[in-house]
């Protein structure tokens, strides 16, 4: 993630609502994230087993065949994914938060989420500093209202 727009970080998005992946995707995309987006656990386990390179994973717990919780534990069990950082996405009952801390989420992002907190949290767990361009804070907002859309 750049201020000048430059793709330098890889995450992957899994949630099997495709207008939450969008929403995800269009924030992230505005602040120079590279995304890939996975419908449910069995394709992002796919994904993670092809070539492709992630920094990060956004999981949302609550989906068909293969949940986020289940996801997590593979990544976690993996040689090559182990150390692979990711955020769960969800409505966040104590449930899911206590199962999240369990397969070491490293955060949660709360649906409905706001662009700009999307953004400072992938920023904290990719110990990146937060974007201070204000032309990139305006793209953020401008993201922001077309994911309320």
């Amino acid at each position: 993630m750049t201020a000048t727009g430059e793709t330098s970080t890889n995450v992957l998005i899994v949630d099997d609502s495709s207008t939450v992946r969008q929403q995800l995707r269009i924030a992230l995309s505005v602040a120079g994230v590279n995304c890939k987006e996975a419908e449910d656990g069995i394709a992002a386990w796919a994904l993670l087993q092809s070539s492709e390179s992630f920094d990060l994973a956004i999981i949302d717990i609550q989906m068909p065949r293969l949940d986020g919780i289940g996801l997590a534990q593979r990544i976690r069990t993996s040689d090559r994914h182990q150390s692979l950082p990711f955020l769960m996405c969800s409505s966040l009952s104590p449930q899911d938060v206590k199962k999240s801390r369990e397969v070491g989420a490293r955060g949660w992002i709360v649906k409905p989420f706001a662009p700009k907190k999307l953004i400072l949290a992938v920023c904290r767990v990719l110990e990146l500093p937060p974007p201070s361009d204000r032309i990139l804070l305006d793209k953020i907002s401008t993201a922001e209202e077309i994911a309320d859309e």
